[in-house]
């Protein structure tokens, strides 16, 4: 009967457990050209449900940070360069950068916007 009893106790934790597996989500980010996501960086990141992921933007000189646009609905502050999201799905964001006094930006790549690491252009 000890067995028995053992038995029933273990197939309840089994059972009990199967249920267990954490949700994951997707977590895709990028940035226009001007600055980079610092925290967590620029890609796709998995994270389990309800996490609440810090988010980091930098400009670089001659940008400023705008904002964040995409799947923002759980992102705490969308016009603050710092701030969190919380992964209650698969999201994809974008951190906007914009340039100061009419420079404008040579193309996205990941905060420097030329080959010769100036970040910005003069105006035609």
């Amino acid at each position: 009967m000890t067995r028995v009893g053992i038995f029933l106790v273990a197939v309840a934790l089994i059972v009990g457990m199967v249920g267990c597996v954490p949700v994951q989500y997707n977590l895709t980010i990028d940035s226009t050209c001007g600055g980079v996501v610092t925290t967590p960086g620029e890609g796709t990141f998995t994270y389990n449900e309800g996490k609440v992921v810090r988010l980091v933007a930098r400009p670089v000189l001659g940008y400023w940070f705008a904002n964040w646009t995409g799947d923002v609905a759980t992102v705490k502050t969308v016009d603050c360069f710092l701030t969190t999201i919380t992964m209650n799905g698969d999201y994809s964001i974008t951190a906007n950068f914009v340039g100061y006094s009419g420079l404008r930006c040579m193309g996205n790549t990941h905060g420097m916007c030329s080959d010769n690491n100036l970040p910005w252009e003069l105006p035609e």
